[in-house]
């Protein structure tokens, strides 16, 4: 591995395959190392399937990651390739969200923004159209992961689909992803990471999604709901009398 990471032999795509199947059996072969090697290696030295098949059991969290974006943009806008592409696309995000390490957990938001905003004209390119399906889909996830992150990536790509994102939130976990990304937004959290994307979500909000966040409010965190009311002009008044007094939450009402 050393003098392939240094360039000075090079090997058949089998044989590269095969010393990517000795490093992750050896003992004490480390993650780093065998990125290492990846980052070193030309496209060409090897075969990205079964290079991937064989990182993937050796559960390399971050060689499988580096190479399912590898697979993203060899098969980037190819229309015969859109489920591979895709497939791949899924799989760096899973490959964020099992890290062991928090803050590269994190690193998730700025690579589907990267890749969401992806294309060649001003229009949205069909990959990135797709892409952004599945960051739908896996939206709960990201929020629970750092609500202020997927807040602002809602901000940034999801603004006209607000209504329905809210609406399906509510029916997991009992309303809690709802409320996070709710909180995320209306507590001004958000407005501190982005002025921009803040503004615009806020913007969108109608007074029953203040109701909703109230409310969710009111049964996750009740102890909070006189300073909301204290502090913001949004809700709707008789229906926050009813809600305080059907909570008893007397300070509030």
């Amino acid at each position: 591995p050393k003098y392939l990471k240094l360039g000075v032999v090079q090997t058949s795509t089998s044989l590269t395959t095969e010393i990517f199947k000795r490093m992750c059996s050896k003992s004490g072969s480390s993650e780093s190392e065998i990125v290492s090697l990846l980052q070193a290696l030309p496209r060409s030295s090897y075969e990205l399937d079964e290079v991937l098949r064989t990182i993937e059991q050796a559960k390399s969290t971050r060689g499988s990651l580096f190479l399912h974006k590898v697979g993203v943009s060899m098969t980037l806008d190819r229309p015969d390739m859109s489920d591979k592409c895709q497939h791949h696309f899924n799989r760096s995000i899973d490959c964020y969200l099992i890290d062991k390490d928090e803050e590269f957990r994190k690193g998730v938001f700025a690579y589907v923004m990267k890749e969401c905003s992806s294309g060649n004209s001003n229009e949205a390119s069909s990959s990135s159209r797709y892409f952004r399906g599945i960051v739908l889909r896996r939206l709960p996830e990201l929020i629970k992961l750092d609500a202020d992150h997927a807040a602002q990536l809602v901000g940034e790509m999801f603004v006209g689909k607000l209504n329905m994102i809210i609406s399906s939130l509510e029916k997991m976990d009992s309303g809690r992803v709802a409320y996070s990304f709710l909180d995320a937004v209306i507590s001004g959290k958000l407005n501190k990471m982005d002025t921009v994307a803040s503004q615009e979500l806020l913007a969108n909000l109608t007074s029953n999604h203040h109701h909703k966040y109230l409310t969710l409010m009111a049964n996750f965190q009740p102890d909070r709901v006189y300073q909301y009311l204290s502090t913001n002009q949004s809700y709707r008044l008789k229906d926050a009398l009813e809600l305080c007094q059907k909570r008893k939450i007397a300070d509030a009402s």
